[in-house]
């Protein structure tokens, strides 16, 4: 899942590289639905699944962390 503003820059991006760069007449987006911004919710993680993640990394990974 990603942030309906990194799915707009995606859209947009594919968008100008086929209208300029292969110059193809895409008609209308008119029907397009966006992603919902106030559907996004992050991802927490508990103390207890934390200190799983750290128990399982070693070194250079470890320190990274």
């Amino acid at each position: 899942m990603v942030s309906a503003a990194t799915q707009l820059q995606a859209l947009n991006a594919c968008l100008f590289f086929l209208r300029e760069v292969r110059q193809l007449n895409l008609g209308d987006f008119g029907d397009y639905v966006q992603a919902n911004p106030r559907k996004y919710h992050p991802v927490v993680y508990s103390k207890d699944e934390i200190a799983k993640i750290l128990q399982a990394l070693n070194g250079k990974y470890r320190l990274m962390v």
